[in-house]
């Protein structure tokens, strides 16, 4: 049986019950993040095809998800694209964050908590 980490309970009826560990939530949330136009990256460098390959084995670095009493807080640190208008790709990042975890969980998410560590510029 896989080991059981920090899990919270989603659902619960006469069929059984659904938990969902705190590295998924945090997972999920990564990647939506990184679907956003202007985010570079999560907290150490990983990127959207970095964040598909690793999977939910782990809690991406700087990423952290919280459940209580069914509602979600996400606190994040992003690196941005250079030239990105952080007034613009905050918000797109708070609703994509938002929007994917309450589909996925059924849960409500209650804040969406962004820290910009850095930009990088490409060229």
């Amino acid at each position: 049986m896989a080991e059981i980490r920090k899990a919270y309970l989603i659902k619960e009826d006469s069929m059984g019950e659904v938990q969902i560990s705190a590295d998924v939530l945090a997972s999920i949330a990564a990647i939506a993040a990184t679907d956003v136009e202007g985010v570079n990256s999560i907290a150490g460098g990983l990127t959207r095809e970095a964040l598909g390959k690793m999977g939910t084995k782990s809690s991406p670095k700087g990423v952290m998800a919280e459940v209580d009493d069914n509602n979600i807080s996400v606190n994040m640190a992003l690196t941005l694209d250079f030239n990105s208008a952080i007034p613009t790709v905050v918000p797109n990042v708070q609703n994509k964050v938002k929007t994917t975890l309450e589909s996925m969980t059924g849960l409500v998410v209650t804040n969406v908590n962004v820290n910009i560590i850095g930009v990088l510029d490409e060229a």
